[in-house]
């Protein structure tokens, strides 16, 4: 006995599986989001679907998975027609998951990526004995912050490339990390400024804004701080307005610098004992605001 059975047309069966694995795709967030950041078009994700897809199934998350930092397979680079290469992450475990989940917590945060997973232990294990000092000072201050306790503000100088910005990001990060409520700010100093003047220029609205949040965020990081030539307007209207409503209001402030304050308040001096500006930089100066210099070797 004969059966007939349907003709199976393999072209619309093609098409369908097609669709069923851009579907998959697009649903995954890591996946989407590199598309949606490098604007390829789904033309461009059709087309490539066997590569996506490759990434799609091999990233397997590791039973000992040590982390993004630490990972052997952290990305696959894939060429596609000589033309045209990408690379994507295939590290999708609990550790970047809460990696991704600091970051966001943070209101800015200009800083390397990296030293989100990192802890102030591990700068004890990384940095040299000269350090200590610096890194239990950091250690105690997020204790204090855990019990709701004031603390004091950090003017951290030296050389470029020995580990100023590492430090004190780990530090703002530690705060995020144990007192998930804490709203902190990591910031370039020029990258802010230059964005405020800007606003103070064309959009009012936004000035008044911006510095009602860095002049109110209750723990503010400062890096690069003093490197920069700033007209008046930034010196007065922006940075030093910021630093002088957080003096006024007894909010810690944490500024990074390769310069000692003696030589960005040359650098910035106003003729103007009163200014905005030289009453900061004098504050800073003062007694009032922890200094450390770090003199390592570079890390």
């Amino acid at each position: 006995m004969e059966i007939d059975l349907p003709i199976i047309d393999e072209k619309k069966i093609e098409e369908i599986k097609k669709k069923n694995l851009e579907s998959l795709i697009y649903h995954d967030d890591d996946l989407r989001r590199f598309i949606n950041e490098n604007n390829y078009s789904r033309e461009f994700v059709i087309n490539n679907l066997d590569i996506f897809l490759h990434y799609f199934n091999d990233r397997e998350i590791c039973k000992l998975c040590p982390g993004l930092i630490n990972c052997k397979k952290n990305g696959f680079c894939y060429t596609i027609d000589n033309s045209v290469k990408f690379e994507l992450r295939v590290c999708s475990c609990d550790l970047k998951k809460e990696h991704d989940k600091i970051k966001q917590k943070f209101v800015f945060y200009h800083s390397d990526d990296k030293y989100i997973d990192l802890f102030l232990t591990n700068l004890l294990e990384i940095h040299s004995k000269e350090r200590e000092k610096l890194i239990e000072n950091l250690k105690r201050k997020v204790k204090y912050i855990m019990k709701n306790e004031p603390i004091t503000p950090i003017f951290l100088y030296g050389k470029d490339g020995i580990g100023k910005s590492c430090i004190m990001s780990v530090f703002a990060v530690s705060i995020i990390r144990y007192c998930p409520k804490a709203r902190v700010a990591y910031v370039n100093t020029k990258d802010i400024v230059d964005s405020i003047v800007d606003s103070y220029y064309n959009n009012p609205a936004s000035y008044e804004e911006d510095i009602n949040l860095l002049s109110n965020i209750p723990y503010l990081f400062l890096d690069e701080f003093g490197q920069n030539t700033l007209s008046n307007i930034a010196k007065e209207e922006v940075l030093f307005k910021i630093i002088d409503n957080r003096n006024r209001n007894d909010l810690p402030t944490f500024y990074i610098s390769n310069l000692p304050i003696k030589k960005i308040r040359s650098k910035y001096y106003i003729n103007d004992s009163d200014s905005r500006t030289m009453k900061c930089l004098d504050y800073i100066a003062s007694n009032k605001i922890r200094k450390y210099e770090l003199i390592c070797v570079k890390i």
